[in-house]
């Protein structure tokens, strides 16, 4: 290999050049998962970054090979050097000291502004949360699957439902959405059938209140009841044996791009398990089909206070 053509394979892997073995083995695992050809439908894009990412870990991670590396590496940046030195190299322009002086103050004063920095943990958190598992679903299978087909789990934590699921869970059919928090503007996130997060709740209980299990199921995903199926979902022993529900207070709790939590206050009328109030936090994720429509998916019911018995309208 000429020196002009020596890879970095420090830059490859992210560190610098005094990287110790445990440091260049933690950022060879965490590159070679994310460029993995198989996590990335086979991208050629990602299968010439992964052989980079190998080839640089089997050479750094020898220290005879690395020794003969550095050295070679070490030439070709001093060749390079010399190079761009040369007479045939345009001179450097000629710097305005005092502009400089005053862009870096008013740089300065921008960055330590109290509002910017505000701006900035906004946006970040933001960014953070509109990856938050943008995932496929396999309409045939009724799953949540990866860009490879894998099967992910959604919320598979059922630890707010009782043994008798649809007394914890069922909810109201009424198109009541008093919202209390008019700070979120949830017509800005609403998926690709013209839903927002709050309206997929209200769907899921209007559902519920008109008896068809059916339209609450298609509604929902959640890794366990998708186990247990439609069937299940349906019997007695979850949602089917809700007969009437009313909707008290619903509202957005939080909401981003692909996940939103929604607060609804609601009585359940069930005439097996018993008529409950509920105080519950749903949350609502927005997921890609394999008919590359995103739609928002009730994946969680919490409770917010233990349900109690009552009786509504």
């Amino acid at each position: 290999m000429s020196n002009k053509d020596i890879k970095d394979y420090y830059y490859i892997l992210g560190l610098n050049k005094n990287a110790s073995k445990d440091e260049i083995k933690m950022a060879y695992r965490k590159l070679s998962v994310k460029f993995h050809p198989d996590k990335n439908s086979g991208d050629k894009f990602f299968e010439e970054r992964f052989k980079d990412i190998q080839e640089a870990y089997e050479t750094l991670e020898d220290d005879a090979k690395r020794k003969i590396y550095d050295d070679e590496l070490n030439r070709a940046s001093t060749t390079y050097s010399t190079y761009t030195n040369t007479a045939t190299a345009k001179p450097p322009p000629k710097r305005n000291r005092s502009k400089e002086i005053l862009l870096g103050i008013l740089g300065l004063l921008i960055i330590s502004s109290p509002f910017l920095k505000g701006v900035i943990s906004r946006l970040k958190e933001k960014n953070g949360s509109e990856t938050y598992n943008l995932v496929r679903y396999d309409t045939a299978n009724h799953r949540v699957i990866d860009s490879a087909g894998t099967p992910i789990t959604i919320h598979t934590d059922t630890t707010t439902l009782p043994s008798n699921a649809s007394s914890q869970t069922a909810g109201p059919g009424s198109s009541n959405t008093n919202s209390s928090n008019d700070n979120i503007q949830t017509l800005n996130y609403k998926d690709d059938d013209g839903l927002t997060a709050q309206d997929a709740v209200n769907y899921f209980l209007t559902a519920l209140n008109n008896s068809d299990c059916t339209a609450a199921w298609n509604m929902v995903y959640n890794t366990t009841w998708a186990n247990a199926g439609k069937e299940w979902f349906c019997s007695n022993n979850a949602f089917g044996t809700v007969k009437k529900v009313s909707v008290q207070n619903i509202y957005t709790v939080s909401q981003y791009m692909t996940v939103a939590v929604v607060y609804a206050g609601y009585y359940a009328e069930d005439p097996i398990n018993g008529n409950k109030c509920f105080k519950q936090n749903i949350t609502v994720q927005k997921i890609e089909y394999t008919d590359n429509k995103l739609k928002w998916k009730i994946t969680k019911l919490t409770n917010v206070e233990t349900p109690v018995e009552c009786y509504g309208n």
